[in-house]
């Protein structure tokens, strides 16, 4: 199709090929006004944003050489080994495309998340279509499902408190930075955020960027350093962050909120490269989504609470100014 007989192919349509399948995609699931599709449009409608398209096409044909033109051979080794979510997006179009496409094909392919809302329908996301499908594509599959939007500066303010608090013991997280010169990208988190002087997560674990490129960089296995939050520490670093080590994170929030670091180097992630603009970066938004069913509340902690459980919780509640009552923080009870 794309050759046409020729043995040379101009990049530029197969860029556009492959901008037609993700498009023709997304409106075969918004054509059906499918439950998850539906559900990102309350309160906000999430679109194909032409900066992340861009990305997400050029992440999708990173193997092919970077000339005006692909030779037939080339192209003939890109196709046989097509990336699994390029090939996930031509399964459902080309279905479409000949009438023979079912309900349960739809749901076996379907790569779009149901937005399980817990909080404001007006906290905008940095996010839009092609971003949300590449990321949903890289978690395990038993986190595909659903997310919450668990975090917002739009909503929640510049706190760290407030981010830490909503992101605690909140099962696995995507977290989402915007630099002041627009780079987009984050970490997900495959364990839930403790505070702790220990590294924790597993190898399910990754970093990413979405802007300027999308990419996605996945563990080594030379350390263990998925993620590392702590505060109010002396000796240890004061903030939330995700591969390399301490001071050099392959990204870092810092507790004192609007700041952060990404290293130009990452032992804990393959391929990396520096996500921010500059190592040293100013916050311009943060968001925090919670991915996959949320976490049961295990019966014997029902009606206490988390700071009955875990003390070093403490610490962020005197962070956010809580008042003390008995040996522990809690808000005070209404009349």
């Amino acid at each position: 199709m794309l050759s046409a007989g020729s043995k040379e192919i101009k990049l530029s349509a197969i860029y556009e090929y492959v901008e037609h399948i993700f498009t023709s995609y997304m409106e075969t699931y918004r054509s059906k006004k499918t439950r998850n599709f539906e559900s990102w449009k309350v309160g906000q409608n999430i679109i194909i944003q032409s900066d992340q398209l861009q990305a997400l096409v050029k992440h999708l044909c990173k193997d092919l050489p970077v000339c005006s033109e692909v030779s037939l051979s080339d192209l003939t080794t890109w196709v046989t080994s097509w990336n699994l979510l390029f090939t996930i997006l031509q399964k459902v179009v080309f279905n479409k495309i000949y009438n023979i496409l079912d309900e349960d094909t739809m749901e076996r392919y379907n790569t779009i998340p149901f937005w399980n809302r817990i909080i404001s329908d007006k906290s905008p996301s940095v996010l839009s279509w092609p971003s949300i499908v590449f990321l949903n594509a890289g978690l395990p599959s038993k986190l595909q499902s659903e997310w919450r939007l668990l975090f917002s500066t739009v909503a929640h303010g510049e706190s760290f408190s407030k981010l830490i608090g909503c992101i605690m013991n909140k099962g696995p997280t995507i977290v989402i930075v915007r630099d002041r010169d627009g780079h987009v990208f984050g970490g997900f988190a495959s364990s839930s955020w403790t505070l702790s002087p220990n590294y924790v997560g597993d190898d399910s674990s990754f970093l990413f960027s979405i802007l300027p490129v999308m990419e996605r960089f996945e563990p080594t296995g030379y350390n263990d350093h998925y993620q590392y939050l702590n505060v109010q520490q002396q000796t240890l670093p004061n903030g939330l962050g995700m591969g390399g080590q301490h001071n050099y994170f392959g990204f870092w929030l810092d507790a004192e909120f609007g700041s952060g670091h990404c290293s130009e180097t990452c032992t804990t992630y393959r391929n990396y490269h520096m996500l921010s603009a500059q190592k040293c970066f100013q916050i311009e938004h943060v968001e925090a989504w919670g991915v996959g069913p949320e976490p049961e509340v295990e019966e014997e902690s029902k009606g206490r609470s988390v700071l009955d459980t875990q003390t070093e919780a403490r610490a962020v509640m005197e962070m956010a100014g809580k008042v003390q009552y008995s040996d522990g923080y809690r808000e005070p009870e209404e009349d």
